[in-house]
């Protein structure tokens, strides 16, 4: 037997279960037994199907009265082994085995539905409303087989072959006798189960992809919706309510009109909260809270929870039902349920997760093209998840951190009992609290999320119930995007879709890995490089001309395009996205000196790089020549000049540069030159030095030093001085040419005339005739030329002085001379000539006196 216990969980009241019983119903043999929990794993899914009509019973009831005509069968009719133990749930068999005979249970009725077999009954409009009119044929037959006051009808459904309310145990056994009923069960409750995480699923990119939701609503399931708050005003579609909550009294309505049905304005007045909060995920328009993930969408506001989260299964049911009649008119695409049970199913093929109203209605809305999300449950179960997340049509949400909050515990309302708690926290770690196991179909984040709250408020929101609407809101974003791409998806399609994209997360508790949903790469934003949903190309742009069109589709076969060489002309697409290279573009400008023009694949052709001119030696003139489309390098000897020019002349090599010039040849190879380099003049001189050529000798001229010849014989001294006089003459000892005057050769053989004399200067010149007067008036003067002669002949005659005493003698040299006579007596007074004769006679005689010639 099952057991239950209650505890706590992020502030809600979550339901733990043990793994429940199954009921197999035999009905070729009308008989039933009970057994173990179906084994997991491969044998669940392989008893799945086979057991999705015989295990389908077990929800809790709703409230009207009606009456049922009791049927006739015999008291052993309700023993074991009858057949209407086989139709009765686990659940409402064991109320109906404790209950007394006058209490009423609230339970639901499923009758029999041919019809459901058949898929095309969902997508055709006319086999829809035959249905209906089926549907409705078959529960007014059962109906009215019923006796008036021992059954209230509560709930009647339009498209779902069924309907619920309340009887005693009696009636209860007898109407599962009836051969159009397949399925009774209890009326089950459920829960509300109690957002920052809109960049972890890819609301980003599709709102940059320009998906919002636009033109589609989702229907939210839950406590109803603040009607006017500022985040939400604009996006409320329709309201509708179907309430009776936990009540005892299944009379007791939960709408905002005080009935248990409502609809139209105000029929969703949110009383809890819950449901403000989740709609506010869905479609905030951030005016006070966190922007929603389709903020463009609707919201359908459908009231099944009272204002403290509580509701009933058949509630659920006639919302869903009244969904599958007006989804289409609505634009109904996706429906959200933050609500669960609290128990832990392990299989879709048990009750009721399959063979329920809820579950019939599910599967409808599903073959209709609507998506349910539902969210799995707070409850830390970790062999099964919640109703109606159970349900195999369902699209199960279980919940995933959206950062790091550090340490976190989750409990119930009170807190008196710790629910799970996760010593350590990160995005994309799993939440301890939400229920998973095979079942579970998606994560998404769980906690904590500002949106939108009560009295036009904003609240931070956690749980699965915030997962299932994020979850939600962006398989409406999905859809919007292939309605917008000219396709649909199916349901299975969009939960392929979602549970093939994001990180996988594993749940520490029992090893499970799920996905946590993110449709970034789903959205196709064309243009951003990656080839999304709908998109044959994105290459990154939005131009043609690439062989990805603007609307990343390809572009036809030889369209023109680049393929990213810019070094190809010509280039067409192949009809595949492909762009195939053109011809080679050619670059060369036909020019040799501005370099060899290059093409770079970027950015096509470039200037080439100019021959490099500078070799490198300063000394030439680089150049290029276009005509040879050579580099020439001209040696200019003038880039060297150092303007020495004693240095020599400097030469320009064409390899080593400037080498230093020969310096200039100074020997003349004329030993008498001084050989001189003049800087002045910028010339070698060659200076004759006749001292070189110098003999030592004199008279044979001086020599001189000739440039070109050397030492040349200098001409001798001209001895002739033009004087026939002289004896010219050189003299090697005195250096000199002698000029002896030669009187002789003047000599005219006479001598009287005097001695002619020869001139230095005047030649030969007359002599003086000789002195014939020697001033001595005693001589006869007389030129002899016979003797070559002066002749003074004495005249002593002239002498005489008339002194006796004395001799007059002319002296030659003295003239006359008185010469006394020795003896003499001077005669006076008279002494005449012959006195002196005596005495000079006298002198000579004695030998006193003596003359002689001088010259």
């Amino acid at each position: 037997m099952k057991k239950e216990s209650s505890v706590a969980a992020a502030g809600t009241t979550f339901r733990l279960s043990a793994q429940p019983e199954v009921s197999h119903y035999d009905r070729m043999g009308w008989t039933w037994k009970k057994t173990s929990a179906p084994a997991t794993g491969a044998k669940k899914r392989s008893l799945r199907r086979l057991f999705a009509i015989l295990c389908a019973w077990g929800l809790a009831g709703s409230t009207l009265l009606l009456s049922l005509p009791a049927v006739a069968q015999s008291p052993s009719q309700f023993e074991p082994g009858e057949r209407w133990r086989g139709k009765v749930g686990r659940r409402l068999e064991a109320r109906l085995g404790t209950a007394s005979a006058q209490e009423r249970i609230r339970f639901s009725v499923v009758l029999e539905d041919p019809a459901r077999e058949d898929p095309s009954v969902a997508r055709n409009r006319g086999r829809r409303a035959a249905r209906r009119r089926a549907i409705f044929q078959r529960q007014q037959g059962v109906l009215n087989g019923l006796a008036p006051g021992e059954f209230r009808l509560l709930r009647r459904y339009e498209n779902l072959s069924g309907f619920s309310g309340s009887a005693r145990p009696g009636v209860i056994r007898r109407l599962a006798e009836h051969p159009d009923v397949a399925r009774v069960y209890v009326d089950g409750q459920v829960h509300k189960n109690t957002n920052q995480g809109r960049a972890m699923i890819g609301v980003s990119q599709a709102a940059a992809a320009g998906f919002q939701g636009l033109g589609l609503n989702i229907a939210v399931l839950d406590s109803g919706i603040d009607t006017d708050h500022p985040d939400l005003v604009d996006h409320l579609v329709d309201e509708q309510c179907w309430c009776r909550g936990n009540n005892a009294n299944p009379f007791v309505g939960c709408c905002p009109g005080g009935g248990d049905t409502q609809s139209g304005a105000g029929a969703a007045e949110d009383d809890d909260g819950h449901g403000t909060s989740v709609s506010g995920i869905i479609t905030s328009n951030g005016t006070v809270a966190s922007s929603g993930v389709a903020p463009g969408a609707g919201i359908v506001a459908i009231k099944v929870l009272d204002a403290v989260g509580g509701g009933r299964f058949s509630d659920i049911a006639a919302a869903l039902d009244w969904l599958v009649t007006n989804h289409v008119a609505l634009d109904v695409r996706v429906v959200n349920m933050s609500l669960g049970d609290g128990d832990e199913y392990s299989s879709a093929a048990f009750n009721p997760c399959s063979g329920s109203n809820t579950a019939n209605a599910i599967e409808d809305l599903t073959a209709a093209g609507v998506a349910v999300f539902v969210a799995s449950g707070n409850d830390a179960h970790t062999d099964g998840i919640s109703f109606p997340a159970c349900v195999a049509d369902a699209i199960s949400v279980g919940g995933v951190y959206d950062a790091a909050l550090g340490n976190v515990s989750w409990c119930g309302d009170t807190c008196s009992t710790t629910l799970c708690t996760d010593s350590s926290t990160a995005a994309d770690d799993f939440v301890c609290h939400t229920n998973s196991d095979e079942l579970l179909d998606l994560l998404a984040p769980d906690y904590a999320t500002a949106t939108s709250g009560l009295a036009g408020s904003s609240t931070i929101f956690g749980g699965t119930s915030a997962a299932s609407p994020y979850a939600a809101a962006l398989g409406l974003l999905l859809i919007e995007q292939a309605l917008d791409q000219g396709s649909d998806l199916s349901v299975s399609d969009l939960r392929t879709l979602m549970k093939s994209h994001g990180p996988m997360v594993t749940n520490p508790a029992n090893g499970l890995s799920h996905r946590r949903t993110d449709a970034t790469s789903l959205f196709a934003v064309c243009g951003n490089g990656s080839v999304e949903l709908g998109e044959e190309c994105d290459d990154g742009g939005t131009a043609d001309g690439d062989c990805c069109s603007s609307a990343c589709l390809f572009e036809g076969i030889s369209s023109a395009c680049s393929d990213g060489d810019a070094c190809t002309v010509g280039d067409g697409c192949d009809g595949s996205g492909q762009c195939v290279a053109g011809a080679p573009l050619s670059c060369d400008d036909g020019l040799f000196c501005n370099g060899l023009e290059t093409c770079d694949v970027v950015v096509g052709c470039e200037s080439g790089v100019v021959p490099s001119v500078d070799d490198g030696v300063g000394c030439t003139d680089d150049a290029c020549d276009e005509a040879t489309d050579t580099i020439t390098h001209l040696p200019q000897d003038s880039l060297c000049d150092d303007e020495t020019f004693c240095n020599g002349q400097e030469t320009c090599d064409a390899l080593l540069g400037c080498q230093s010039g020969t310096v200039p040849a100074i020997d003349d190879g004329v030993a008498c030159t001084t050989d001189l380099c003049d800087e002045a003049l910028n010339v070698v001189t060659h200076l004759p030095v006749d001292s070189q050529c110098d003999d030592g000798l004199f008279c044979n001229g001086d020599e001189i030093c000739d440039q070109a010849q050397g030492c040349q014989t200098g001409p001798p001294p001209p001895l002739d001085d033009g004087v026939a006089c002289t004896q010219d003459s050189c003299d090697e000892v005195a250096d000199a040419v002698l000029h002896a005057p030669l009187d002789s050769a003047c000599d005219d053989g006479l001598f009287c005339n005097g001695a002619e004399t020869c001139d230095l200067l005047l030649d030969c010149q007359s002599g003086s005739p000789p002195e014939a007067d020697d001033g001595l008036s005693c001589t006869e003067d007389v030129c002899d030329e016979g003797a070559d002669a002066v002749i003074h002949s004495p005249d002593d005659s002239v002498c005489d002085d008339s002194d006796a005493c004395t001799v007059g003698v002319c002296d030659a040299v003295g003239g006359c001379i008185q010469v006394p006579v020795p003896g003499c007596v001077p005669l006076v007074p008279v002494a005449g000539p012959g006195v002196l004769l005596g005495l000079a006679g006298l002198l000579l005689g004695s030998g006193l006196w003596s003359m002689r010639r001088i010259g």
